[in-house]
């Protein structure tokens, strides 16, 4: 009698040659981006007056989250048409080993892409979320949370602190774009969107669109 499953190796291997098609990836990064989209326009819903289809809930890490991952499928599919990483990244039999492979700024510069400032301090919130703020309450470790200010005794103080800040630091991503933990802790702006969207749809226009 034949074996009920097939063997894992043999699995990994049609699965393989699958996954080294980069119009996979942009399948993928397409429905995750669509996801992202509804629950964005959901939230903005959210804020206006009228009866809503959901409960209200806040979901703008989950936004982020799987912004997080159709940006790496879409700069994953880039990766494997224009430069062949497919061979790189499956020479290992029954595995997939990508370098720093949830990290979207480091994607995006191996991929050539040339990045403004507030697309790379966006990215490197998103790679937050899709790593663990969009999906745990807590990061694995210490090292990998966004930093916090600390707390101030009083209101003066805390105002004080803010027009120090903003004097020093003027030109810093994180005065003019926002520190990762307070974005974490808010919507998104447009900006924000607007990053993600752009960089998007200049990734699928490189790849041929849907």
């Amino acid at each position: 009698m034949k074996e009920f499953y097939e063997s894992s190796r043999d699995y990994w291997d049609s699965e393989a040659e699958y996954a080294k098609r980069p119009d996979v990836w942009k399948v993928e990064a397409y429905q995750l981006w669509m996801s992202a989209k509804v629950i964005y326009e959901q939230q903005l819903s959210m804020m206006s007056d009228g009866p809503h289809q959901y409960p209200a809930f806040w979901g703008w890490r989950v936004v982020r989250m799987l912004i997080a991952f159709s940006l790496e499928n879409l700069v994953k599919a880039y990766l494997i048409q224009e430069m062949g990483k497919d061979s790189e990244w499956f020479a290992k039999e029954g595995n997939l080993t990508i370098k720093k492979g949830h990290d979207l700024i480091h994607l995006f510069r191996e991929a050539g892409y040339e990045i403004d400032e507030a697309e790379e301090h966006y990215l490197g919130l998103f790679s937050i979320c899709g790593l663990w703020a969009g999906r745990y309450p807590i990061a694995k470790n210490e090292h990998s949370l966004p930093r916090k200010r600390a707390s101030m005794s009083s209101s003066e103080e805390l105002l004080q602190r803010s027009m120090e800040i903003h004097k020093k630091y003027r030109n810093d991503v994180r005065v003019k774009y926002g520190d990762y933990w307070d974005l974490l802790h808010a919507g998104m702006g447009n900006l924000e969107y607007e990053c993600a969207e752009r960089l998007f749809n200049s990734l699928l226009d490189d790849l041929g669109g849907m």
